[in-house]
Formats: structure tokens, sequence, C-alpha cells
């Protein structure tokens, strides 16, 4: 008898980015007090209500608190100050990291459109699973990426 399998995470951009933010955790992201600002932002469809998990890991990496994520999820807002196309308002994932520190700054953005990501994604996440005798355990999707199984 097989076991269940969970497959818990981001997307594979995602997580990448995120992964090369730690740099195995080698890297930190140091401010001023006072000085510096670092602020993440996310914007799913309106319909979307459980925890932006991607934002939330992005949060955790720069050494930010879930609460202070920034989540927009007014369509007008999305469209005019997130430049997220009025077509892909229904199913789109965006994401930035700005850090501000006086007169200089970087920001970073991953974005997501439609269906077809996600889908293309499953299908990468099965078969591996089909492919791999795995434990019947929670995986995370970094585990997958890590290993380069997806």
């Amino acid at each position: 008898m097989v076991g269940q399998v969970y497959i818990a995470g981001t997307g594979k951009l995602a997580t990448e980015l995120l992964d090369k933010l730690k740099l195995n955790n080698e890297f930190a992201v140091s401010t001023w007090p006072g000085e510096s600002e670092i602020r993440v932002t996310e914007s799913h469809q309106s319909s979307k209500t459980s925890v932006p998990g991607t934002a939330v890991s992005m949060a955790n990496a720069l050494g930010l608190a879930a609460s202070e994520i920034v989540s927009v999820r007014n369509a007008a807002q999305q469209i005019a100050d997130l430049g997220i196309p009025p077509d892909h308002l229904e199913r789109h994932a965006f994401h930035r990291i700005e850090i501000h520190d006086g007169p200089c700054s970087i920001a970073m953005e991953t974005r997501v459109y439609g269906d077809s990501p996600y889908a293309s994604g499953v299908q990468q996440i099965i078969g591996t699973i089909q492919q791999r005798a795995l434990q019947a355990r929670v995986y995370s999707i970094n585990e997958f990426v890590d290993n380069g199984w997806v």
C-alpha cells in the first residue's frame, strides 16, 4: 500500500530566488536602524484567502515578520500600482522585494500570470513522485528543487 505524499511550498522560480537569498545561510540582509527599509509586497487574485506562502518565505529570508507583508487584493490597485494586466486579475501571483537605503535601492519581482505555470509545476511534481519511491511524509518543494527533481 502506498502512503500519501504531501508537497508544500512555493513555485520553482520563487523557491530558487529564496534559496539564492539565503546562500546557505551565509548571507544576511543587514540594515542601519532608521536609515534602511525592507518591504515585501504580494498580490494574488481577490479570491485567495490562504496565507501567501511565497511572501512569508521571502519575509523570513529577509528577517521580516509575516505581519509586515503588504498584501494587495484590490483590482484597481493591482492594475494601477503593480501593473497586473486586467486579463490576469483572476489568476496571478506577484511578489516584490524592495530594499531602500537612503538614496540607494534595489527591487526584485516575481510575476506569474494564468494557470499554465501552475499546471506545468504540478505536472513536474507528479512526474517526480511517479519516478521515485518516496516516503509517506510531507515534502517541501524546496527539497524537490534542491535534489534537482524539478
